[in-house]
C-alpha cells in the first residue's frame, strides 16, 4: 500500500514535469515499514503500527492532492482528481487524530 501511495505520488510529479526526490520518500518509508515489521516483536500493539502506517498515508495522500490542484490546469479532471484525494487524506487525518483518542482511552 505504501509503495503504491508513493509511485501514484511520482507519477502525478512526472506527468506535471516536477522533479521527483525518492530518498526521503525511501528513508521515510523505510523507517514506517520497520516499525510496522518490528512492533509485533517487542509488543502487540496494533495500534502503533496503524499509526504509523496511517501517518505515512495521510502525507502521501495530502502531498499528491497538492501537486495535482497546485499543477493542474483548472478544468474538471484536474479538480475532482485532486478533490477525491484531498478528502481520502481528510479521512486518513480523522482516521490518525481518532488513533490518538483510543491510546488516551486505554
Amino acid at each position: 500500500m505504501m509503495l503504491g501511495m508513493t509511485l501514484l505520488y511520482f507519477g502525478s510529479r512526472r506527468h506535471f514535469d516536477l522533479s521527483v526526490a525518492p530518498r526521503n520518500w525511501i528513508i521515510f518509508g523505510t523507517v514506517c515499514l520497520a516499525v510496522i515489521t518490528l512492533v509485533p516483536v517487542v509488543s502487540a500493539s496494533y495500534q502503533l503500527r496503524s499509526t504509523v502506517l496511517t501517518t505515512y498515508a495521510a502525507t502521501a495522500l495530502s502531498l499528491h492532492a497538492r501537486v495535482i490542484y497546485k499543477h493542474g490546469d483548472p478544468i474538471f479532471a484536474y479538480r475532482f482528481t485532486a478533490f477525491i484525494i484531498a478528502t481520502e487524506a481528510v479521512i486518513t487525518i480523522l482516521r490518525l487524530i481518532s488513533f490518538f483518542f483510543m491510546i488516551a482511552l486505554t
